[in-house]
């Protein structure tokens, strides 16, 4: 079974209509901030940023403090930036890239991730998404031991761990998508 993936818990009723067994539809205050164009992309500007920092303090009444965006989002982001003399290069942490948008409630962290989906940056609040852990990383098998394969010289054991990410405040996350993805070539 998969993980619940960013594009799941930051959705407003449209991918899943229930998350956490919570229905959206029922509970309309629990879904997710989405800042879409009706699926037509558009150009990234500082004024949609602030919006999106805006709509979360409105909604749930909790800062933003972190941005995670794609290699493409980040160009976008760094061209907005280029006539500024105040930008600073970027620093390394832990094989991500660092930047930071200062949006009048302090400094928000943004995150640079090729791994994210293009067009969209997930905007969110400290700790608003969690990972619970029901069993940790161990051996799959009940007795813990490795087992041969009969009339072989196999043995087979594989690790397992049982966890998803989730949040207890959905309206800390807002997602602005529909957004321009400039081409790697």
């Amino acid at each position: 079974v998969e993980l619940t993936g960013l594009e799941g818990i930051y959705d407003d009723g449209t991918l899943l209509a229930t998350f956490e067994n919570i229905t959206v539809a029922s509970y309309p205050h629990w879904k997710a901030n989405v800042l879409g164009n009706s699926s037509v992309n558009r150009e990234l500007s500082i004024d949609l940023m602030l919006q999106a920092l805006d709509v979360t303090r409105t909604q749930s009444g909790k800062t933003v403090k972190t941005m995670r965006m794609g290699l493409g989002q980040r160009r976008k982001y760094a061209n907005l930036l280029l006539p500024d003399v105040r930008f600073a290069p970027a620093e390394l942490e832990g094989g991500y890239e660092k930047l930071t948008f200062a949006g009048g409630d302090g400094s928000v962290k943004m995150i640079i991730d090729p791994a994210l989906p293009p067009n969209k940056i997930f905007c969110e609040t400290d700790g608003a998404i969690m990972k619970y852990e029901m069993a940790s990383l161990g051996w799959g098998k009940l007795d813990q031991q490795m087992h041969q394969r009969q009339g072989y010289d196999e043995w087979d054991q594989f690790l397992r761990v049982y966890t998803n990410l989730g949040c207890e405040q959905r309206n800390n996350l807002t997602l602005i998508k529909d957004l321009v993805e400039p081409s790697l070539f």
